[in-house]
Formats: C-alpha cells, sequence, structure tokens
C-alpha cells in the first residue's frame, strides 16, 4: 500500500476515533466515575495512539497519554468529571485533530503548523489535573 493511501486510511479512521472521543466526552459529566463514557474513550484512545505512533506523530501520541492518565483518576473517583475537565479534554481532541489534519501526502513526520505552544498549555492543564490531590 502506497503512504498516501495509507495517511488517507490513517486521516480517515483518527477522525472516527477523534469523533467518537467528542461525543463520550460530552456524556461524562452526566455518568461520573467509570462509566460508558470512559468506557469508549479507553477503547478510542489506544486505536488512536497506535496509528499516530505509526506516522510519527508524537504531539498526538503524548496528548492522547496525557488525557489517558487523567481519565483513568476519573475512573477512581479521583478528579472530578466536571465541565473544565471536559472542556479541556474537547481542546486536546481539537488539538489531535489539528496534528492530524497536517498530514498529506508529502508527510515527513514534521507538522507543518507551530503547534507546540497549544500543545504544551494542554499538557501543563492535563498534568495539573493529573497531580491533583484526590476528591473525596
Amino acid at each position: 500500500m502506497e503512504l498516501h493511501q495509507m495517511l488517507s486510511d490513517f486521516r480517515m479512521e483518527s477522525l472516527e476515533w477523534i469523533e467518537s472521543m467528542e461525543r463520550a466526552l460530552l456524556h461524562l459529566t452526566d455518568t461520573p466515575g467509570c462509566g460508558a463514557a470512559i468506557n469508549d474513550l479507553f477503547r478510542a484512545i489506544p486505536h488512536l495512539t497506535r496509528s499516530a505512533a505509526l506516522f510519527e506523530l508524537d504531539g498526538v501520541v503524548v496528548i492522547a497519554h496525557a488525557m489517558e492518565s487523567v481519565l483513568v483518576r476519573v475512573c477512581k473517583g479521583e478528579v472530578p468529571s466536571d465541565e473544565t475537565l471536559v472542556t479541556l479534554l474537547l481542546s486536546c481532541c481539537e488539538h489531535i485533530r489539528t496534528l492530524i489534519g497536517q498530514t498529506s501526502s508529502d508527510w515527513n513526520g514534521k507538522p507543518h503548523l507551530r503547534v507546540e505552544i497549544t500543545e504544551d498549555a494542554l499538557l501543563g492543564q492535563l498534568e495539573g489535573y493529573r497531580l491533583q490531590a484526590s476528591v473525596g
């Protein structure tokens, strides 16, 4: 299979996973703890990270892993799944969508746009949740 076709398939599949993640995130505040929304996210994130790693999209992998770490804490009841967290996680999905949107048939593994500032800000916010004292 040609690189062009592989990238095209990757983009299409990744966008479907991102949409699945966004749908689950919109229900996260309604289902606290380790409910269906979290399970959907735990299904989508590994698929997305494995595919992104094949194309050396390190930014996608790093953000997705950070999201997953926070979601583990939500599942354990250590971090509340409130509107602020959901907004942050939706911003992460949008950032991932941007990174994936930069891939093209001439992809060389480097982003076309400078998005590191956004990525650093998102990672900093996710790290705050990862380190936050347990609720309750």
